[in-house]
């Protein structure tokens, strides 16, 4: 029979990156997994914008490879998780800076992208139509993704408290607990409610006011938090982790499919960026770090790309003009990430605003 020790040592030979423990890591270190992930996340994200824009349709092979939804829960969870194995080395750090900073940069970008989509209609962009975007009066962009996040810093300090007076893994059976629920309760609550304009805010996608549900991500967010507790406080290697969650999601599916749902799709985005530390995808790994140390900035960032892309590659055919956005925008943005760590003035410059 296998030791767990000769189990982990094992997988430290196919991941070397990743085998370390995770309470070995040095402070200034970021967590690659993470990063790699938010990597991966963003191209998927990227791919789904172009497709969308280029108009491509499924007229593109790149068709095949979309993962509609699994970018916009992933990169809550991502950040809940995160927040968790920080935890263990920067107690009572406050992240209220940070959360501000990020309801602005929500704030600044749902603007300036709803003011270019109003000037780009056929109406065009009037003084009434820019008041009201700014008084917040026009359905948000995807920019208010960022929300449920600064909400998540803003409660992070609550949730590290809460889960040091439980425990890790009381605190994350009582977080799944109350997801699950949470999942069960809106079965059943009466038709006026769930029709209403609040829960639709909170709840659903595809809304008409913020276009993603800031309650269930914020509650997937905590989820996250409570997953990433667990993963500090045990001295496993991380595919064995990933790889328990992803079994219990799909024997939970069946029953509770919404939450059981995002758990498999963030465990299994865990396990692609682990599958990625593994030598012969070095590369894919560096180029999904790169990405996710700068996540925000790429999200930020490849929006415009994709726009002006659409305007100057406008005389190929849509299946081919999307290979070719998708491309030139990851090398861009890749390009930029470099840059940003390479040249300190710039990088100083760009964290100060948020990035």
């Amino acid at each position: 029979m296998l030791s767990m020790s000769v189990i982990t040592r094992d997988l430290r030979v196919l991941f070397p990156d990743i085998g370390v423990p995770i309470t070995a890591v040095p402070a200034a270190k970021r967590y690659d997994l993470v990063d790699t992930a938010r990597g991966l996340c963003l191209i998927w994200m990227v791919l789904a914008h172009v497709l969308t824009i280029s108009e491509s349709g499924t007229q593109s092979w790149l068709h095949s490879l979309l993962l509609p939804g699994w970018s916009t829960t992933n990169f809550v969870m991502l950040t809940g998780f995160a927040l968790a194995l920080i935890a263990g080395r920067s107690k009572g750090r406050s992240w209220h800076k940070r959360a501000f900073q990020l309801i602005v940069i929500a704030y600044l970008s749902n603007s300036l992208f709803t003011f270019l989509k109003a000037a780009l209609s056929a109406e065009g962009l009037t003084i009434q139509t820019a008041a009201s975007i700014l008084a917040l009066q026009q359905p948000w962009t995807i920019s208010s993704i960022l929300l449920p996040t600064a909400l998540l810093l803003l409660y992070t300090k609550w949730l590290e408290s809460l889960s040091d007076r439980l425990g890790p893994f009381p605190f994350l059976a009582l977080v799944t607990i109350a997801e699950l629920l949470a999942c069960t309760t809106a079965r059943v609550l009466p038709a006026a409610v769930v029709e209403s304009p609040l829960y639709s805010a909170l709840f659903e996608f595809e809304n008409p006011t913020f276009a993603f549900p800031l309650g269930l991500l914020l509650g997937l967010g905590v989820w996250a938090y409570a997953l990433g507790a667990a993963f500090r406080s045990i001295k496993i290697h991380p595919f064995i982790f990933v790889t328990g969650g992803i079994l219990l999601a799909l024997i939970g599916l069946p029953h509770f499919k919404g939450p059981m749902t995002y758990l498999f799709r963030f465990e299994t985005t865990l396990l692609l960026a682990l599958l990625a530390g593994a030598s012969p995808l070095a590369l894919a790994k560096h180029f999904m770090g790169l990405l996710g140390r700068s996540s925000l900035l790429v999200f930020i960032l490849h929006r415009f790309l994709i726009q002006g892309e659409k305007i100057f590659l406008n005389f190929l055919l849509p299946a081919h003009r999307a290979p070719v956005m998708v491309f030139l925008t990851l090398l861009a943005c890749a390009w930029i990430c470099q840059y940003k760590e390479k040249n300190r003035n710039a990088g100083a410059l760009l964290k100060a605003v948020g990035f």
